[in-house]
């Protein structure tokens, strides 16, 4: 595995836009856990099996190599405990 420091800065290039995820999930309904809100039209960005970026266009994180998944709507939720 990676070291943690190496997978932080991966993630943020991957959000930033500087390097393509591995998988960007277009068009869901991102369930915040935190505030309890449904976001619809949510794209999420998938670099090494983690989350880089949640918003409303990860456009900017897909790249040649990018697996690209449309949600049609369906609720995006987060992993709950990472064993």
């Amino acid at each position: 595995p990676r070291p943690w420091t190496e997978m932080a800065t991966h993630l943020v290039d991957v959000a930033m836009g500087r390097k393509p995820a591995d998988l960007v999930v277009r068009n869901g309904r991102w369930v915040n856990v935190h505030s309890g809100e449904i976001i619809a039209g949510t794209d999420i960005a998938i670099a090494g099996g983690r989350f880089a970026y949640c918003g409303p266009n990860a456009s900017h994180a897909i790249g040649q190599g990018t697996k690209v998944v449309d949600a049609g709507g369906r609720y995006l939720v987060p992993g709950l405990c990472d064993a």
